[in-house]
């Protein structure tokens, strides 16, 4: 997906946005500046809207995002709510240090 981007110099907000959904599907994409170009150089469209959710920032590591979603999972639950899919994974502007990277943890509730 980068190539493409880098290739053909979309303008992006240039953080990438992972999306599992249902049946163990993984979309891996980026928001695009102005998602109505005519020309998608091969990249596939998906607009996702979530009416209710809520929102983690996890700041550390990636390899602790996984526990921390299962730790907001487990929190939500105990606090009644029902998450379901899509969850999303927002990934923050790379800083080089790895112990200060963002990411922005949504989980889809019923």
């Amino acid at each position: 997906m980068w190539e493409i981007v880098k290739g053909n110099r979309l303008k992006n907000k240039g953080m990438n946005i992972w999306v599992y959904d249902t049946g163990d599907k993984i979309f891996a994409g980026v928001e695009l500046e102005n998602p109505t170009d005519s020309d998608n150089h091969g990249l596939q469209k998906r607009e996702i809207n979530l009416k209710k959710y809520a929102y983690y920032k996890h700041v550390g590591p990636y390899s602790l995002i996984k526990k921390a979603g299962q730790d907001m999972a487990n929190e939500l639950n105990k606090r009644g709510f029902e998450v379901t899919q899509p969850y999303i994974e927002i990934y923050g502007h790379w800083t080089g240090d790895e112990a200060s990277s963002e990411t922005a943890l949504l989980m889809c509730l019923k």
